[in-house]
């Protein structure tokens, strides 16, 4: 199997665990940040104006290798899972999921990319 495609292949787990995990601890997460679980939904759609918003920086990166758009995006998807994971209030942790969201889309569009060669 080709290194392109385990590359894919993690990266979308990583991002999708990133995504979909808050669905299921929203509860749990919402106890841990003092807010009523509507609020807390506000984390679920943080990643996903993240997801929205940070497929623009194909737009702005198009002149930077798609090898190192990766590693990029994979940089900031992990600064903003440990900022999730290190927030002690909700909007710390809004803001960290919205940070994580931001590689999302262009990772995909990026990695399909690399994949294909």
């Amino acid at each position: 199997m080709k290194k392109s495609l385990l590359a894919l292949a993690s990266g979308a787990f990583i991002l999708g665990a990133a995504e979909f995990v808050m669905m299921g601890i929203l509860p749990q997460t919402a106890e841990a940040m003092h807010v009523d679980i509507p609020t807390a939904g506000h984390f679920i759609s943080a990643y996903a104006i993240g997801v929205c918003i940070g497929t623009l920086i194909l737009v702005f990166g198009r002149k930077i290798p798609p090898k190192q758009l990766i590693i990029m995006f994979m940089a900031i998807a992990f600064v903003g899972n440990v900022l999730s994971a290190f927030s002690v209030n909700a909007p710390m942790l809004l803001a960290a999921r919205f940070i994580s969201g931001l590689p999302h889309g262009a990772f995909f569009g990026t990695a399909t990319l690399i994949a294909k060669t």
